[in-house]
Formats: C-alpha cells, structure tokens, sequence
C-alpha cells in the first residue's frame, strides 16, 4: 500500500493532468483546433514509439480524451466526424491488443508446466497486469471499449493470485535496486527501496527488505541520511506539480512552492528555483 504521502502526490499528480486537459479543451475551443491537437499530440505518440520511447508524458491519453470531447460533438461536424474515425482505429487496435493480452493471462494462468522454464510467472503476471492497467489508464474514456478494459483490469486486480504476483514483482524489484544502492554504499537509497518494498505485505521479497531496512535503521546516521534524502525527492515531485498548477490554481502551486523552500537544503538550485517563484506570485 503507498503511503500517505505518495498518495497524496499521487492525487495531485492525476488533479494536475485533469487541469491540463480541461486547459486545452478552453484554450482551443473549436472542434476543428482541439482535432489539430489531438492529432499532433499522437503524432508525438507515434514518433516515440518509432524509436523506442515510452510515451511518459501522456500524449496517447491526452489525444484520445480530445477525440472523445471532439466525436461527441452535436450536432455531428466534419471535425467530429474525422475524430470518430481516429477512435475506430484506437478501438480497433487497444481491442486487439486487450485480446492478446487476455492470452497471456490465461497462458500464465495454466501453470508452470505450459512456461518456458526461464520465464519468472510472478514477474510474467505482474508485466501484464500492468499493461492492462496503462491500456485502461489510456482508453478508459472511450465510449463502451473504455468500460470493458475498466471492467477487466478491476476484476483481474482482485484476483488473489493476480496479488500475489505484483506484490513480489514490485517487492522484488525494489529488494534488487537496494542491493545495488547498497553496493554503491548509497544507504539512503538503498533505506527507500528496502522501506516501499516492505508495504509490499505476504510476499517473501518484501520479508527480506523489511529485515535489512530493521538492520540499516540501528544506525542512527542511516536514519538522518534517508530522511534527508526523502525531502529531496519529495521536494522534486513537489516542484513538477507546482509549476503545472501555476496557470489553473497559483494558489496550491504558492503552497508547494513554499513546502520546498521550507524542506529543500538552503544551497539547493531547487530552493532557490521555489523562493523565486515565491517572489514573482
């Protein structure tokens, strides 16, 4: 379970995106220029993906939930008309690959003796759990297709053994990169991997990470070291939000800003970056 904390960014994160969505759809209020957006926007999509980019930003997502305001546009336009269109081909392509996905599910779920013996089903499981949770994180707004993938994805994540498996996959993950901080003597690091990993309740990596975060933790320097670098990265998630919040809601981008000025370390570019936003609100 994530804590208090990142849930709250968490939240902000996802309020931040809905702001910037509802701020194209008023800054670019024809059919015919939120179209011209969309498209370009998946255009960035494709391009990436040419090259073996993730699509980090959310383009994909933003361009489909502009296809979905433009196709539903009354009385029907010819922008509208070419919007319904382009989510035929998203329909059809997601649709295709949901399919492919319900495969490795069932194959997964047939038991080792169908596996290659070198494919871990833990990890297997948790990699296509998470690629229908993107696929409905990305189409989830599509008239009907949107409500089958939601459907899907919420009754595969309940799913005991569906649990079990992304809870060792992430508790794992996290138990290795504390492994490596800790061969780069990056304690701190190495604390924050082990403590997130160890949320990570039942699965066996999460056991091990909780006894080495209780071992790291006698040192009272091990302690101080984590909590500073804690602030730190708290401080620079803070900053991307409040410099998204700026234009829509400058009065919680103010607060964020002066959450950093207060935690960062005086002699920090982040600070200083946060003071002067401070100045110039």
């Amino acid at each position: 379970m994530p804590s208090q904390n990142t849930r709250s960014l968490q939240q902000l994160q996802q309020k931040a995106y809905e702001a910037f969505v509802a701020k194209l759809i008023r800054q670019y209020q024809s059919d015919a220029k939120l179209l011209a957006v969309a498209d370009r926007l998946m255009g960035q999509t494709i391009a990436k993906a040419g090259t073996g980019q993730i699509d980090d930003d959310g383009d994909a997502a933003t361009a489909i939930r502009l296809y979905v305001k433009v196709a539903a546009s009354r009385p029907p336009n010819k922008a509208s008309l070419q919007a319904r269109a382009r989510l035929a081909v998203v329909i059809r392509e997601a649709g295709g690959r949901l399919a492919k996905l319900k495969e490795t599910m069932a194959k997964l779920e047939g038991g080792t003796d169908s596996l290659d013996p070198e494919i871990d089903r833990d990890q297997a499981l948790a990699d296509c759990i998470r690629n229908i949770e993107e696929l409905a994180d990305k189409c989830g707004k599509v008239p009907g297709f949107g409500d089958e993938i939601r459907t899907y994805f919420k009754q595969q994540e309940k799913r005991p053994h569906v649990v079990a498996a992304v809870k060792e996959s992430a508790a794992k993950t996290l138990w290795l990169a504390g492994q490596e901080y800790e061969k780069k003597d990056e304690i701190c690091c190495a604390m924050n991997a082990y403590e997130e990993a160890r949320l990570q309740t039942g699965a066996p990596s999460a056991l091990k990470a909780a006894n080495r975060f209780k071992e790291l933790q006698g040192n009272f320097l091990n302690i101080l070291a984590q909590k500073k670098c804690r602030e730190i990265e708290s401080c620079h998630v803070k900053y991307v939000l409040a410099e998204k919040m700026l234009i829509d809601s400058p009065g919680k981008a103010k607060l964020l800003f002066a959450e950093i000025a207060a935690q960062a370390p005086s002699d920090s570019d982040l600070r200083q970056k946060a003071e002067q936003h401070l100045r110039n609100l």
